[in-house]
């Protein structure tokens, strides 16, 4: 990583922001935009720095393994999985606390 990358910052709001985002732009079917990346090329062939995008490209990464982890224990019902995430987090912003997600991470564990 390189030295001027600042540590990893966001919050539950913005997490929640990024899914409500997903999810309404997937219930839609309509394109999102997730921002833009600036990549540089590094000493190492076929890789590249990140320099602007690090926070998002991590918190997608952070989504996608608590939902493969969490879908794990759900079974192998991928309708089943479907619905359970549009009803949670298809409600307006204003009545998901926060709560919610902190026990659902916890119960992932």
């Amino acid at each position: 990583m390189p030295a001027y990358s600042r540590p990893y910052s966001w919050t539950i709001d913005s997490v929640d922001w990024l899914l409500h985002g997903l999810l309404k732009s997937y219930l839609a079917s309509s394109d999102y935009f997730l921002g833009t990346l600036v990549v540089s090329g590094c000493a190492a062939p076929g890789q590249v720095w990140v320099i602007d995008g690090k926070q998002r490209l991590m918190t997608l990464e952070l989504i996608l393994a608590f939902g493969m982890h969490w879908a794990a224990g759900q079974g192998d019902s991928q309708i089943q999985l479907r619905n359970t995430l549009q009803s949670r987090l298809a409600q307006p912003q204003s009545t998901r606390p926060h709560a919610r997600y902190r026990r659902m991470f916890s119960s992932a564990g």
